[in-house]
């Protein structure tokens, strides 16, 4: 019964240059792999963070946790793949009365940075549950689209 249904399912492909997320059959972001620093603080990630306005920043940083095909900023990274869940408003296609929905999350990233990536996917913020965690690498993900 629908009432009852919770579960959300969620595509991610994070690449060296930009980050997609498929939610609903749908591509929700399409965003770059940058996170903005500001004061010290990680303030946003993606278009924002490219052009976003700076006017009473002191120091403002732009990072990208992917390049090079290593991982150059972990912390970075973390909080980059949580801003955009988080931000695709999952809650608002609620199908459940008073369960918060939980995500069937598959996800696809470089080769170097599956380990790196599955720590992050393990520890979850308070306001996301994660009931089904799939990881592919890239090369296999192609060899599968190819079929």
């Amino acid at each position: 019964m629908k009432l009852f249904r919770s579960t959300r399912e969620i595509a991610i492909d994070i690449d060296e240059v930009n980050t997609r997320i498929v939610f609903n059959g749908q591509v929700v972001v399409d965003d770059p792999n940058v996170v903005l620093m500001l004061n010290g603080k990680y303030a946003t990630a993606g278009k924002w963070a490219v052009c976003g306005i700076i006017e009473k920043a002191i120091n403002p940083i732009r990072i990208r946790p992917l390049g090079n095909n290593s991982i150059s900023d972990y912390e970075a990274l973390e909080f980059m793949i949580w801003y955009f869940v988080k931000n695709i408003n999952v809650r608002s296609y609620q199908c459940g009365l008073f369960k918060k929905p939980s995500l069937k999350i598959t996800l696809c990233a470089p080769v170097y940075a599956i380990e790196s990536i599955k720590q992050i996917l393990a520890n979850p913020p308070k306001k996301i549950e994660i009931e089904e965690l799939k990881i592919v690498d890239e090369p296999t993900s192609v060899k599968l689209g190819l079929r």
